[in-house]
């Protein structure tokens, strides 16, 4: 009986590998992470949800600003600006609501993935918003450290456990919900 050679690998081939191979479950074995670009499509529909909230106050800036043009612009804008902020503030508050309730924003939501924490266990206002959201936002106020801290978050999703680095500072990740 004669077994089959292996095949020859050719030397000159492109390597190939499969960055996703044994990351199909955690270590409970029921939860999936999300794929990346899944991630990223959801933190693109909640960046998108910020035009609609704020073009109330982009008009009211525009129609104060062209009715005082003669006469104060500069409190005109304030008002039209404060009117943004509001419209900032009341999304933000509802998002950072949701994410501390259900581990999901709207984007999350429709995508159909969810923040939880590394064991698996829901996240709460701390874990959901403050670390995730506020530290990273604080860190990258700093000058030059926020632009390589910036850089070094969005890497860190090809990682194999598919976890950014404010995943990381949580100790969240998120999940195919």
């Amino acid at each position: 009986m004669q077994l089959n050679p292996a095949p020859e690998q050719n030397p000159y081939a492109p390597p190939t590998s499969d960055v996703d191979a044994g990351v199909q479950t955690d270590l409970s074995g029921s939860q999936v992470p999300a794929d990346r670009g899944t991630r990223l499509a959801a933190r693109m529909l909640d960046g998108l949800l910020y035009i609609p909230a704020l073009f109330p106050g982009a008009i009211l800036t525009f129609l104060f600003f062209v009715a005082a043009s003669d006469s104060k612009p500069a409190g005109a804008v304030i008002a039209g600006m404060a009117v943004c902020a509001m419209g900032w503030l009341g999304l933000s508050i509802y998002q950072w609501s949701l994410i501390s309730r259900t581990g999901q924003s709207l984007g999350k939501r429709w995508l159909r993935i969810r923040i939880v924490r590394v064991d698996g266990r829901p996240v709460d206002f701390t874990s959901g918003v403050i670390l995730r959201s506020w530290v990273p936002f604080l860190i990258g106020l700093i000058p030059y450290v926020g632009i390589l801290f910036g850089l070094i978050d969005s890497l860190c999703i090809f990682s194999s456990e598919r976890r950014c680095l404010h995943d990381g500072i949580a100790g969240t990740k998120v999940i195919a919900a």
